[in-house]
């Protein structure tokens, strides 16, 4: 018998150092460099062992786009590696995929990346043009890799071992930026592709097929077209390992019922994915997998001895992104905060959406039809628990903070809908909210799972949210600001992004009127410069509410630091925690 480790990260979001250059604040136990001991320490135990980077990589807080930018002049000038590139290289990163954010920047850009890198990446389902079946397909990167290692038997025998690698990423990916070179790509089912591609690695002599899956567990029955979909890219009798991620959701699901193992690491360097393998040699050459075990590590508080060629890389890209995020660009007169997004209009997201509307304006003028402007709340808790929120106080604003409050590189997109295309939009903003019944107490608000930017509310309406009602059917009221209710058969504009325009998650896409517009980071940099102070109206009551639930009550989980905030609107605080939260009343 011989054994071989697998160790993954996955959803690193550009973290090197245990910093959010979002918050301009320390974030121990993340990134890279703290993730780097255990790395090695996992390593040591183990005479063989393979590392696997799985996306989301080199976009997420501010730093990840700094870099971006810096790599397209890089790039051009011939210059070195992207430093998160560089830096997984140091720890001796075996392959990777690219996850669906790492296409934000444009595929040129990923190009760059992959390029630069001293490590193969792989990219399966996702290609520049479709053949006659996954296996004609022309790549947008190397569709898979071919890992030749060795393997030495308890008796000391060393023998050769080949590890197919495949990388899957959503298959709605290509459709989230039209203004972007890698809107012409296309996607294929995930699932659809591993039954191709696992059957041809074996076939080329592949002992062991392991699948970067950047995707969540997905359901257990096959659906063309599945954003996530690595439970059943695990039940594939080929594939071997998954390492999944997308989700920021942790899991480490041993071998069960014919499906491989699985582990889907905690995001930002906090967490390292293991699977052990242990095979056993065929008579006639080749392995066979034996027996498997799974496991999830903790990074280290703080980086250590083995962090030294992470840090090193990292620091000159770190104090440049501070010094470049602290720009001061205006004030505000309320704090800008995304503790209540879900349970209240807030100042947060009515600033993205004034500021997506003013230059919606400038750019059709009146246009004839009445504008909308959707906006959601991107850090309202979930996985990261208390540091999962926006909060701006009062005061000045620097670059950071529209970060802070916008974190994606979305571009704006202009988009014609029906009043009944409105009413949908914001049925399935909704269902973030499990069904509340009559006299209910303290029942959970939140759908398990559930995402902040889900919650993506059109602004410039009056309507409240039925939680007695089924999905689907929760809407009431719905009426433009003077009272006028809207028809299903009226005509909008709304201002939304282009990921929201394209993908495919159950939002209303519309009528395309203006697409490939500027990023809205920039746009609401821009309006804030413009305003120079924001005023309180900003944070005036208004758009929606929950509708009355006689004798019912709903708990929602919220940091301490949420607390003044949700005493101010007269909520009430109850005790208990949740992951290190508090939890308020409605």
């Amino acid at each position: 018998m011989a054994s071989l480790r697998l160790l993954a990260i996955t959803d690193l979001h550009a973290r090197l150092l245990p910093y959010d250059h979002d918050s301009d604040s320390p974030r121990p136990g993340s990134g890279l460099a703290c993730l780097a001991g255990t790395i090695a320490r996992a390593r040591r135990e183990v005479s063989a062992s393979l590392l696997f980077d799985n996306g989301d990589t080199y976009q997420g807080d501010a730093l990840g786009e700094i870099l971006a930018r810096d790599m397209m002049r890089a790039e051009a000038q011939g210059l070195l590696a992207h430093p998160v590139a560089a830096a997984l290289g140091a720890l001796g990163l075996d392959a990777a995929v690219p996850g669906n954010h790492d296409f934000d920047f444009g595929l040129d850009t990923l190009r760059a990346i992959a390029r630069s890198a001293p490590f193969p990446f792989v990219l399966t389902n996702l290609v520049a043009a479709r053949g006659e079946g996954p296996l004609a397909d022309r790549p947008l990167l190397p569709p898979a890799v071919m890992l030749d290692r060795s393997l030495t038997l308890e008796t000391g025998e060393v023998r050769p071992i080949r590890i197919g690698v495949l990388g899957l990423v959503p298959p709605g990916t290509p459709a989230r930026d039209p203004a972007d070179p890698v809107a012409r790509a296309e996607g294929r089912d995930l699932l659809a592709t591993v039954e191709a591609w696992a059957p041809y690695l074996r076939g080329a002599g592949a002992d062991l097929v392991v699948s970067l899956c950047h995707s969540g567990l997905g359901p257990m029955h096959p659906r063309p077209g599945l954003e996530d979909a690595a439970l059943l890219v695990a039940g594939h009798p080929q594939v071997d390992a998954v390492i999944a991620g997308h989700r920021h959701e942790r899991h480490a699901r041993p071998a069960a019922g014919g499906r491989a193992p699985l582990v889907a690491p905690a995001a930002h360097g906090r967490e390292l994915g293991v699977i052990d393998l242990r095979l056993a040699p065929r008579p006639g050459g080749g392995w066979r997998l034996a027996e498997s075990a799974v496991d999830l590590r903790p990074a280290d508080a703080a980086p250590g001895f083995e962090a030294r060629p992470v840090a090193r890389i990292a620091a000159p890209a770190h104090a440049r992104a501070r010094a470049l995020l602290s720009e001061v660009i205006g004030e505000s007169a309320v704090a800008l905060q995304t503790y209540l997004a879900r349970v209240r209009p807030l100042a947060a997201t009515s600033l993205i959406a004034e500021a997506q509307a003013a230059y919606a304006r400038t750019e059709i003028g009146g246009g004839g039809l009445p504008l909308l402007s959707a906006a959601a709340p991107f850090k309202a808790g979930g996985a990261e628990g208390g540091e999962g929120f926006t909060h701006v106080p009062a005061g000045p604003i620097a670059l950071r903070h529209v970060h802070d409050l916008y974190p994606y590189a979305n571009r704006v997109s202009l988009r014609c809908l029906s009043g009944a295309e409105v009413r949908d939009w914001l049925e399935r903003a909704a269902v973030v909210f499990r069904p509340l019944g009559p006299g209910a107490r303290d029942a959970p608000l939140l759908e398990p799972g559930s995402a902040g930017y889900d919650f993506d509310l059109i602004h410039g309406l009056r309507f409240s949210i039925d939680l007695a009602a089924p999905a689907g059917e929760r809407i009431r009221g719905l009426a433009l600001p003077c009272g006028t209710p809207i028809a299903p058969g009226a005509r909008l504009h709304l201002v939304t992004n282009s990921f929201r325009a394209g993908a495919e998650d159950g939002f209303p896409s519309g009528a395309p009127v203006l697409e490939g517009g500027p990023l809205v980071r920039d746009i609401l940099a821009d309006f804030i410069r413009q305003r120079g102070r924001l005023g309180p109206k900003l944070a005036a009551p208004g758009g929606w509410s929950f509708a009355p639930l006689p004798g019912a009550s709903a708990v929602f989980p919220v940091p301490e630091a949420a607390r003044p905030f949700v005493e101010a609107e007269g909520l009430e605080w109850v005790g208990g925690s949740d992951g290190g939260l508090g939890r308020l009343r409605l």
